[in-house]
């Protein structure tokens, strides 16, 4: 459980100009990550493949190319920017277990035990998480002292098991099983089933092209790289939800004034004002917060608690 202490280990109001300092950090440190690197050639493939079937013009490939990459920026400024908002207030504790962090639109809590790696910097803090797997770029000013002499001490990147707790007042819980995992990771892809299956389509065209055309080498190559491509963005996007909903895991939330979900790694909490329910399978309900999706197991959802806009989404599609 959360260890309960009364006074946060840091306070911290964003104004502008922190909030700039911290975004010239993150671009330096997101330029320099795997995953960046990776969306890039994944999205150079996707248009190197179109500008193949569509016969483009160089400089209308070159213009696509520098469009995807605009779009992949800016949709990481803005996932930051939306962290981070201008006047909200951030309280911060540092436990015997776990960091907490919270704010007005929600927080999260993560086991010191599940911290594998940490880089304390004069204006960011770079974490790499375990269980699930992640690389985390946190303002230092969320960090108190308390919290940074932790982090100082160093990390073993050990995985332990959590201590056992109850439930809090109001919670449902549900153990994850293979079956709920498969369907979680159904529920994450979901967005790009459109996508899919057009990218599916391309590549059987430029095959059929190729064969008409008496060039099926090129062809199988460019629908090869079309369809790598697609698997990296579906690995992407489900490698991060088994990490979080991994099997034996016992998850347990609720959905009040905030959704909150725990589980092995810690707590999430997420204000409801900042949700907005796009879909709904028989085993998971995804929500949009941002530019990131949230997908959660229905299981541990209190149907009395769940707004009407869920319940619609609930009997508006399938699954």
């Amino acid at each position: 459980m959360t260890d309960s202490i009364d006074a946060p280990d840091a306070t911290w109001t964003v104004t502008a100009e922190e909030r700039r300092e911290f975004m010239r950090a993150y671009r330096r440190w997101w330029v320099r990550q795997p995953s960046t690197w990776l969306g890039l050639c994944v999205a150079v493939g996707i248009i190197a493949g179109a500008a193949m079937v569509l016969d483009w013009h160089p400089v209308v490939a070159i213009a696509a190319l520098l469009a995807s990459v605009a779009l992949i920026i800016g949709i990481s400024v803005r996932r930051v920017r939306q962290v981070y908002p201008v006047g909200e207030t951030f309280r911060s504790w540092a436990g015997a277990t776990a960091y907490r962090l919270d704010g007005r639109g929600g927080g999260m809590e993560i086991n010191w035990d599940r911290i594998a790696a940490a880089n304390v910097g004069p204006i960011a803090v770079h974490l790499r998480t375990l269980s699930p797997k992640q690389n985390l770029l946190v303002a230092r000013q969320v960090l108190g002292e308390q919290a940074r002499a932790r982090l100082d001490r160093g990390v073993d990147g050990r995985v332990v098991e959590p201590v056992a707790r109850e439930d809090a007042p109001g919670e449902r819980s549900v153990v994850v099983d293979r079956k709920l995992q498969i369907a979680l990771c159904a529920a994450a892809v979901r967005r790009f089933r459109v996508a899919g299956w057009i990218v599916v389509a391309a590549a059987v065209l430029v095959v059929l092209l190729g064969v008409a055309g008496g060039d099926l080498w090129p062809a199988l190559r460019t629908a090869g790289g079309l369809m790598l491509a697609l698997g990296v963005i579906i690995a992407v996007t489900v490698v991060p939800t088994i990490g979080t909903y991994p099997i034996g895991s016992t998850i347990s939330g609720s959905f009040g004034e905030y959704l909150v979900v725990r589980g092995p790694w810690g707590r999430t909490s997420i204000h409801r004002s900042k949700l907005a329910p796009v879909a709904r399978t028989r085993y998971a309900i995804v929500f949009r917060s941002g530019a990131a999706r949230v997908i959660v197991p229905r299981a541990i959802l209190d149907e009395e608690s769940v707004s009407p806009d869920v319940r619609a989404v609930r009997r508006s599609t399938h699954g």
